[in-house]
C-alpha cells in the first residue's frame, strides 16, 4: 500500500498526541456510570413501589437497544472501512472499533432484560404477554418461532456471529498496535468480505425479535431490518464524531490527526445516513399505507393517534433539521458545531427507539392512565440507566485502554495527507 507521506516519527502519532491518560477522563467516566447506577436504582423503586413495572422494564429495553445499536453500528463501519480499503479512515477508525468492542458489554445489558422478561413469564413482550391467552390464529402460526427455546437459540447464534467478527476483524487492529504487522490488515479485509453478509442477516433477525416482535408480533415489515440498521449506522457515526471532538478538546489529535478533513468526511456520513434513514422510514410507511393490511397499519395508526407530537417530531427532527444543517460546507468543517449536531442526532435516535417500543405498553389504556403521574420520569431514568453505564464503560475501558489512533495501520500515511475537495 502506498503512503502519501512518511509516517516515521510523525508528530501526529506521538504517544502524547494519541493516548488518553486515565486521570484525564476518569471523572467523566465515573460520573456517567454513577448516573447510570442511580437511575437504575430509581427505576427499580418506581417500577416496584409505584406500580410502573412495565414502563420501567420497557424503558430499560429502549436504553439497551440504543447501546446495542451503537456497538452494532461500530462493527458495521469497521467492516466497511476494511472491505473498501478506504485510506482516510485509518485515522478515525479506532473509535468505531472501540464501539464494536463494547458489544459484549451491551449484550450483557440486554441479557438482563432477557432474563427479567422470560423468567417472569412475560411482562412487556407482545408475543409473551398475549400469546397464551388470546387464542390468536396469527400467533399460533408463529408460535414455533417465538418459543423460548428457539428465541434463546437465536440469541446464541447472534452472539457467536458477532463474537467471531470481533475476534477476526476488530481486535486484530489492537494487536497490530503492539506488533506492527502490516499483514494483519489484509487478513481483516478477508474476514470483512463474508462478515458483512453475516452482519446483515444477524442484525436483521435481531431487530425482528427485539424491536418489531416486542412492540407488536402481528406487525409485518420486510424493511424492518434495514430500518434498524440505518439507525445503528446513523447513531454510531454521530457518537464517534462527538467522541472525537471531546478528545480534541483535551488537547490531543493535533498535527493532522483527526483534522477538519476527517471531520468533514464524518459529517458527510452523518448526512448520508440522515437521508438513508428517512428514505427507509418513508418507504416502509408508504408501502404499509398503500397495502392497507390491518396487522401492519395498526402499528402506525396507534402511534399517530396516541403519540402525535412524538411522531411529528421524528418526521421533522430526525430528517429535515439535520439534513438542512449538514448541507452547509462550513458546518461540516466546524468541530464545535458538529459536536452539537451529533448530540442532537443521538437524541433523535433515542426518540426513534422510544417511539418504536414505548407505545406498546400503553395500548388498550386511555390517555390519562398512559400519560399521567410519574410515567415520563420512569421512562427517562430507566432509559438513562443502561446508557449511563455503557458510556461510562466506553470512556474508561475503551478510550483509555489503547491509543485513539490505529498507529500501525499501513494506510496511516494516506490518512494523514487526506484532503476534501467537495
Amino acid at each position: 500500500m502506498s503512503h502519501a507521506i512518511s509516517v516515521t516519527n510523525h508528530p501526529a502519532l506521538a504517544p502524547e498526541n494519541v493516548t488518553l491518560k486515565r486521570e484525564m477522563i476518569s471523572t467523566r467516566a465515573m460520573a456517567m456510570m454513577g448516573v447510570g447506577a442511580v437511575c437504575g436504582v430509581v427505576a427499580i423503586i418506581m417500577g416496584t413501589a409505584m406500580g410502573m413495572q412495565k414502563q420501567a422494564i420497557m424503558g430499560y429495553l429502549v436504553g439497551t437497544m440504543i447501546c446495542m445499536g451503537l456497538s452494532l453500528g461500530g462493527l458495521f463501519w469497521t467492516l466497511v472501512f476494511m472491505m473498501f480499503d478506504s485510506g482516510w479512515t485509518a485515522m478515525i477508525k479506532r473509535p468505531f472499533e472501540n464501539l464494536a468492542n463494547m458489544l459484549p458489554f451491551a449484550f450483557g445489558l440486554f441479557l438482563v432484560f432477557y432474563f427479567i422478561e422470560f423468567l417472569s413469564g412475560g411482562i412487556v413482550c407482545s408475543f409473551r404477554v398475549e400469546s397464551y391467552t388470546t387464542g390468536d390464529a396469527l400467533f399460533e402460526h408463529k408460535s414455533a418461532y417465538f418459543s423460548v427455546a428457539f428465541v434463546l437459540a437465536r440469541l446464541v447464534i447472534y452472539a457467536m456471529i458477532w463474537g467471531w467478527l470481533l475476534m477476526k476483524v476488530v481486535r486484530p487492529s489492537f494487536e497490530q498496535d503492539r506488533t506492527g504487522d502490516k499483514w494483519i490488515t489484509a487478513k481483516q479485509r478477508f474476514h470483512a468480505s463474508y462478515g458483512l453478509l453475516l452482519f446483515g442477516f444477524s442484525v436483521a433477525f435481531f431487530s425482528f425479535d427485539w424491536l418489531k416482535a416486542v412492540a407488536d408480533y402481528r406487525f409485518f415489515s420486510t424493511m424492518w431490518g434495514v430500518y434498524f440498521f440505518a439507525g445503528c449506522a446513523f447513531s454510531s457515526v454521530a457518537f464517534v464524531t462527538f467522541a472525537l471532538t471531546r478528545i480534541k478538546s483535551l488537547g490531543l489529535l493535533k498535527q493532522g490527526a483527526a483534522s477538519d478533513e476527517h471531520f468533514h468526511d464524518l459529517a458527510k456520513l452523518m448526512f448520508a445516513f440522515t437521508v438513508f434513514w428517512a428514505y427507509i422510514a418513508y418507504s416502509q410507511y408508504f408501502l404499509i399505507w398503500y397495502s392497507n393490511i390491518p396487522e401492519e397499519t395498526s402499528f402506525f395508526l396507534f402511534r399517530k393517534q396516541s403519540w402525535p407530537v412524538l411522531t411529528a417530531t421524528l418526521v421533522i427532527g430526525h430528517f429535515l433539521v439535520p439534513w438542512y444543517i449538514l448541507l452547509w460546507r462550513p458546518v461540516r468543517r466546524n468541530m464545535n458545531v458538529l459536536a452539537l449536531v451529533a448530540i442532537y442526532m443521538l437524541l433523535m435516535h433515542v426518540l426513534d427507539i422510544y417511539w418504536i417500543l414505548r407505545p406498546a405498553v400503553d395500548q388498550g389504556l386511555d390517555a390519562e392512565i398512559a400519560y399521567g403521574g410519574m410515567h415520563i420520569i420512569t421512562d427517562i431514568v430507566s432509559i438513562l440507566a443502561p446508557l449511563g453505564l455503557y458510556v461510562g464503560w466506553y470512556i474508561m475501558n475503551q478510550m483509555a485502554a489503547r491509543p485513539v489512533v490505529a498507529l500501525h495501520d499501513p494506510r496511516i500515511g494516506e490518512a494523514l495527507a487526506h484532503k476534501n475537495y467537495v
